[in-house]
């Protein structure tokens, strides 16, 4: 346990008694049983190192202080009975220990390469030979056959998933456990195999129809981005090359793009090959997209470091955040200000509006030169202009009107400067909103369509001013994203980690 020491059952867990005889921290990290050569415990802790005591009196006592760091915190432990003497700890998540003396003595493995991530899985396997595996933070497993003088990359195909765990399975293979789903390789070859079915347990962050192939669909995930070739009846996972598989934002053409969360933007031109894309200015989270004027290739960002004007063709970024940013921050000063919703004005494509976390809505006339704060004048409903920050989405559908979800107060409509109007008839019961207005989505029919935490889906038909409720077949209630179809009358929705289609006469 990681702070009452080690228990032991002797009768399949019904009685547990605690056994910490000199031990001299109750903070557990890891356990590891060995059998050949006598059976012995390992304890790893969290900050006194590694302790060993015999199974059969569970008396502990300190394994080779003098080779590991003062107050290592260990972190890891792996054994094989083939070489019953040799020993691996990971300390501290990142630096790798070898004892080939039973833990008597301990000896610092080779580095791993620079930008691996913390060690957060370690495995043994003994085929086709004796090997110590770790797997990192980053998604990538490296191998050794002997630690103290190199490792060998053998992941690829993982990149950007974090590595959880690491298992020896039947004879020559090696299952990992990642962030994005389950896949296994043989160790003689190192061609890694995704075994997960589908789209994993992940939250669903956005689904895009290609508007070029009308039955193809691509959804991003919080473990990766997934094509279907048949309108989403199968999925395949897809960009497992991008450095971070958490995926924000997709935008479906040619070029494609990806934003992902940590590691910025990524493009490809075939939908296969990917490269990051001014990783200098876009280093950490990209969270929306959005068209540029009538400029091809360009687009804005929306980003956790404010908009962004990138041009594709020239691989250069110029920051498009006057207005959002403290009049007085330093250029080279990083300021975080997030910004996770950009709608531009298909009749006007100078005028962008944007929501910012902790903030509210705020909007550009001149192509995001400069922003300025969206002040809603209906403040008997809204509040106070704090409450702007519960914004949660919008809709622009013409220069003169703009929809905007919220978090527990509805959907409003109106312009910039203009009376904003609740339209929010059936969107609560006994005056409670269902939760908060996560999707807004509208169709070549003029039919508006919602998403919300807790009520499911709902539409609001042209002329009509009550929303009606349109759940049948769904699992829950919780719309975490709405997406119209290429093709006429198609509604996609992504809830609790599946995709759901609705044709709409």
């Amino acid at each position: 346990t990681a702070n009452h020491g080690v228990y032991v059952s002797r009768d399949i867990g019904r009685h547990w008694r605690s056994v910490n005889t000199g031990l001299p921290t109750l903070s557990i990290s890891c356990l590891l049983a060995t059998t050949a050569g006598g059976d012995r415990l390992f304890a790893g802790t969290y900050d006194q190192g590694v302790f060993v005591a015999d199974t059969a009196t569970l008396t502990w006592k300190a394994c080779g202080r003098d080779g590991l760091p003062q107050a290592a915190s260990v972190t890891a432990l792996a054994w094989d009975a083939s070489r019953p003497d040799t020993i691996a700890a990971v300390i501290s998540h990142t630096n790798v220990y070898i004892s080939t003396g039973g833990g008597a003595t301990w000896t610092s493995a080779a580095e791993l390469p620079q930008g691996s991530g913390d060690v957060s899985a370690m495995s043994v396997i003994v085929r086709p030979s004796w090997q110590l595996v770790v797997g990192t933070s980053s998604g990538s497993v490296y191998a050794a056959a002997d630690p103290l003088k190199g490792w060998q990359v053998a992941s690829p195909v993982m990149r950007g998933f974090g590595i959880r765990a690491l298992c020896w399975w039947m004879d020559r293979t090696l299952i990992a456990g990642t962030s994005g789903g389950v896949f296994e390789t043989d160790a003689a070859s190192w061609k890694w195999t995704d075994v997960s079915t589908g789209i994993q347990e992940t939250e669903i962050t956005c689904v895009v129809p290609d508007i070029r192939i009308l039955s193809r669909l691509y959804v991003g995930t919080t473990g990766g981005m997934y094509v279907s070739h048949d309108g989403g009846t199968t999925w395949g996972r897809t960009a497992s090359e991008l450095d971070s598989q958490d995926i924000a934002v997709i935008r479906a053409g040619t070029p494609m793009l990806a934003g992902t969360l940590r590691e910025g933007l990524w493009m490809s031109a075939d939908g296969t090959r990917w490269r990051r894309v001014v990783p200098k200015e876009l280093s950490d989270d990209v969270l929306a997209l959005a068209p540029y004027a009538s400029e091809s290739g360009v687009v804005l960002a929306g980003t956790s470091l404010g908009v962004w004007r990138v041009d594709l063709v020239k691989g250069t970024a110029i920051d498009r955040s006057l207005g959002l940013k403290p009049k007085r921050s330093a250029p080279q000063q990083v300021t975080y200000v997030e910004v996770p919703t950009l709608a531009t004005d298909q009749a006007d494509e100078q005028h962008v509006v944007a929501i910012v976390s902790g903030r509210g809505l705020c909007e550009s006339t001149n192509g995001g030169l400069l922003w300025k704060d969206v002040q809603l004048t209906d403040r008997v409903m809204l509040g106070s202009s704090a409450d702007l920050s519960w914004l949660s989405s919008v809709l622009i559908e013409s220069s003169s009107k703009t929809y905007v979800g919220s978090v527990a107060r509805g959907i409003w409509s109106g312009a910039p400067g203009s009376v904003w109007t609740p339209i929010n008839k059936g969107l609560s019961r006994i005056g409670v909103y269902y939760g908060s207005v996560q999707a807004l989505a509208k169709d070549g029919k003029g039919r508006l369509f919602a998403g919300t935490s807790s009520g499911g889906v709902f539409v609001l038909l042209p002329g009509e001013t009550r929303w009606l409720r349109m759940n049948q077949g769904l699992s829950s209630l919780g719309g975490q994203t709405l997406t119209t179809g290429t093709e006429s009358g198609t509604l996609y929705c992504a809830m609790d980690s599946m995709v759901y289609q609705c044709r709409i006469p």
